[in-house]
């Protein structure tokens, strides 16, 4: 009875572990396609805006002049989610690029570069280089020669979900190789096992076991399946409203560059006094909105940090001169930024900086009073900014967008902040100022360093901004 039951038993292991196995080859599949599906969506996104504006632009390249050049990867930029514009020639060298040019090294095969040049929009990546790119290419015609546009847009979303799906076929391989191990095991002939109970126990024990393994394994699947489509979708509805809430904000910004230009035109000596007054009043309105635009599309849009040694001593230095000679309010005192260099985007960070200061001076008050102090190591940066206002209320969340303390206030200088700071790896803290005040702590990593583990904005007691020698004896010598 045994010697029947046996063949039984292995058949059904063996039933199992196929189903086991079609289980994974699905989930393989359907890995795969979900990646081809979102590369798809992206490339879409980058392609869409070039076949929109092509005729445009082969208007505004045709002349073949560097200005237009320049005009054309300008104009490119504003319709895309590129973050690089370049213009190459048919040997790949650079003709012009706008802001610079990416940080990838990548050229077609000459057979893809024909059809470029023909008229085709070809996309490639992403692609590895200093920083990940997606490469959208198209080709157009430009004083009397055929040159390529290539724009250049980061992925991040893309990229990570690349890096989760290679993770998910590992596992998926893996347990294939286990299944197909224990399948052979279960075909190699074997020795007749004498006709005990325990053996038939045995093998019921097992054949369990592998049930209740299967089991777990599609629900894993099922949950981490169900997690990434979630996923997906909100990254979908979050690019959707952004691409939308951008386009909205560029076609603002037209509409009040024209009604500012008609404003000025009314202004001109020859209308009367009512007519000038209220254009006047219109040209101001105008560009209060236009700064308020302004401000929203620096806030969304997506930055290249270019990591380069910059004079922060200097550059705060500026920063605190240029807002004490555009505006009234409390006086800037530095403390301790004296040959004070680090490795950042001096740009990025003369801005982040300026929205700070600036906020901190307007919390102050005309006879208030702001100190700037910086301090570094071998392996941060740290630059706080206190004020003696009337400190952060209990509860505000002041880092969240359009979250103002000011009356008319737009709420979005601590947030660009904390979003250029965030690029450069660093982190923001905010606390109290005692005994009156408020306290603004940005803390820089050295470029490369492990930031894995920081947090972006932190609330509570902020502490002091320790110096180095080097600032403690520039700090003596000044005095």
């Amino acid at each position: 009875m045994f010697e029947q039951r046996r063949p039984r038993l292995r058949a059904a292991v063996l039933v199992v572990l196929l189903a086991l196995g079609l289980v994974e080859v699905q989930s393989v599949v359907h890995t795969v396609r979900a990646q081809t599906r979102m590369r798809e969506r992206v490339i879409r996104t980058l392609e869409a805006p070039v076949t929109a504006s092509w005729p445009e632009i082969a208007r505004v390249l045709q002349p073949g002049t560097p200005n237009a050049w320049r005009r054309g990867l300008e104009m490119m930029l504003e319709r895309s989610s590129a973050t690089e514009a370049e213009l190459l020639d048919m040997e790949g060298r650079v003709l012009a690029s706008h802001p610079g040019s990416a940080p990838v090294s990548h050229w077609p095969q000459p057979a893809r570069l024909q059809s470029i040049v023909s008229g085709m929009i070809l996309t490639w990546g992403p692609v590895s280089g200093q920083q990940t790119r997606l490469l959208t290419y198209a080709g157009f015609p430009s004083g009397g020669r055929a040159v390529v546009l290539r724009l250049a847009a980061p992925v991040p979303e893309l990229v990570e979900d690349l890096k989760e799906r290679r993770e998910l076929l590992k596992g998926h391989g893996l347990v294939l190789v286990l299944l197909a191990i224990a399948a052979g095991l279960i075909l190699m002939p074997q020795s007749p096992p004498s006709p005990t109970s325990t053996g038939v126990e045995a093998y019921a024990e097992a054949l369990g076991r592998m049930r209740d393994l299967g089991q777990a394994l599609s629900q894993a699947h099922r949950v981490e399946r169900d997690r990434l489509t979630g996923a997906m979708r909100d990254l979908e509805a979050m690019a959707r409203a952004g691409e939308l809430t951008a386009g909205i904000a560029h076609e603002v910004r037209n509409g009040l560059g024209t009604i500012l230009g008609y404003a000025r035109l009314l202004e001109q000596p020859g209308h009367g006094p009512d007519v000038i007054e209220a254009a006047r009043g219109i040209r101001e309105e105008c560009e209060t909105q236009e700064a308020v635009v302004r401000a929203f599309m620096d806030f969304v849009r997506r930055e290249t940090v270019q990591v380069a040694p910059s004079d922060v001593g200097r550059l705060l230095a500026r920063v605190a001169a240029r807002e004490q000679s555009r505006r009234s309010g409390a006086a800037v005192e530095l403390r301790g930024g004296a040959d004070l260099r680090w490795s950042g985007d001096e740009e990025l960070l003369e801005r982040a900086f300026e929205n700070i200061v600036r906020n901190a001076r307007e919390a102050a008050g005309e006879r208030g009073r702001l100190v700037v102090e910086g301090g570094a190591d071998s392996e941060r940066l740290r630059v706080a900014v206190s004020d003696d206002g009337p400190g952060f209320p209990v509860g505000a969340d002041v880092a969240r967008p359009f979250v103002s303390l000011r009356p008319g206030g737009l709420g979005l200088g601590l947030p660009i902040a904390i979003k250029i700071v965030t690029l450069h790896g660093g982190s923001v803290r905010l606390g109290a100022n005692p005994p009156r005040g408020a306290r603004v702590e940005v803390d820089l990593p050295a470029p490369g360093a492990d930031t894995s583990d920081a947090t972006n904005v932190t609330n509570g007691d902020a502490g002091p901004v320790p110096a180095t020698r080097a600032e403690s004896r520039s700090k003596s010598a000044s005095n």
